[in-house]
């Protein structure tokens, strides 16, 4: 309970951190723009933009500081640590890319019943089947979904503190630090989406205001 208490009480602080500190305006408005490019160009802004985000989680895994935005003054070093945390989205998404391109191919498999004159018996057993396999297959993805939303604070923040990709593997490296430390991963995922929520709403104003 004192963990929780701890944990929570530095909420208030947490959440208000983008907005304190020299420059915060210019950082998050930065920020804005590149997931504003991130409509124009691909993939690179956003990569930049989690590097950002790893080195905010950095120092306050590593180094033990407080939140804080960082300086956009190590453009390479954002790209590299973003990559990593890009990779790691990749790995979590390829079951769910596996899992549609089988869903796929079972909706495509019925052509092939037509074009050889299966009995209408067999293709609604085959329907049937279709149907259960695929909703199976939904279920999964949605709990595997709810899973990895609550664990990916847990182990992007270990690969932000080991500094390699390879750690995201080390499961009970980061499930040992996530069972002493819930709470506060609790608090950094609120901290995540609330700056999430920040830059999109920064993003919008400057969109509607100085672009168009």
């Amino acid at each position: 309970m004192g963990e929780k208490v701890k944990a929570f009480g530095k909420l208030p602080q947490i959440l208000t951190f983008p907005f304190k500190g020299e420059g915060w305006f210019g950082k998050l408005g930065i920020a804005a723009l590149i997931m504003l490019a991130g409509g124009i160009i691909p993939i690179l802004p956003g990569i930049i933009l989690l590097g950002y985000f790893y080195e905010m989680v950095r120092r306050i895994v590593v180094d033990r500081e407080d939140a804080s935005l960082p300086e956009w003054d190590d453009w390479g070093g954002f790209l590299s640590n973003g990559f990593k945390w890009f990779l790691s989205s990749l790995i979590i998404i390829l079951p769910f890319v596996v899992i549609f391109i089988v869903m796929m191919a079972l909706n495509f498999i019925p052509i092939f019943f037509i074009e050889s004159g299966v009995s209408d018996g067999a293709m609604g057993g085959y329907f049937a089947f279709l149907f259960i396999v695929q909703f199976v297959l939904i279920f999964a993805s949605m709990i595997f979904m709810v899973f990895m939303g609550v664990f990916a604070p847990v182990y992007m923040a270990h690969i932000a503190a080991e500094g390699t990709l390879k750690s995201m593997f080390q499961i009970k490296a980061w499930w040992n630090i996530f069972k002493k430390g819930f709470w506060e991963f609790l608090v950094s995922f609120l901290v995540m989406y609330g700056m999430g929520m920040i830059l999109y709403i920064i993003f919008f104003l400057v969109l509607y205001t100085v672009i168009c």
